[in-house]
């Protein structure tokens, strides 16, 4: 029987992460300070668990490397997954529940996050 090593680990990862945010939930209502501290925790976490499985595609890139196939496709597959759940049930369920002003709002605030905070990638190899 083969080990599922990998498998294992990042299910276990899914799994504290998920924990964690249920903790906010649970807490943010009566203890504010202490679901904030589960949600800062998420949130690093989450951000080290994509930057775990986007490594290995960034690694060939920054070395010119093009033979990274089965990393790409490993990576699709995550991203149609996830894509299903969020356009089947997260962007209907928050459509039911914000008003026109409120997504204008949003989409203005999104527009307005500075480029530092997600071109973190690629560095000097970035041309």
């Amino acid at each position: 029987m083969q080990k599922k090593i990998f498998s294992t680990y990042f299910e276990t990862d899914h799994d504290r992460l998920d924990l964690l945010f249920r903790h906010f939930q649970a807490h943010k209502k009566s203890d504010f300070p202490r679901a904030k501290s589960y949600f800062r925790n998420f949130l690093r976490g989450l951000k080290r668990h994509i930057a775990w499985e986007l490594e290995r595609i960034h690694d060939k890139v920054h070395a010119q490397n093009p033979a990274s196939d089965a990393e790409e496709g490993a990576l699709l597959e995550i991203l149609g997954q996830h894509n299903r759940k969020e356009e089947s049930f997260l962007y209907p369920a928050i459509d039911e529940l914000v008003t026109e002003q409120d997504a204008s709002d949003l989409f203005v605030a999104m527009e307005e996050i500075p480029e530092e905070k997600y071109m973190a990638c690629c560095g000097p190899h970035a041309h």
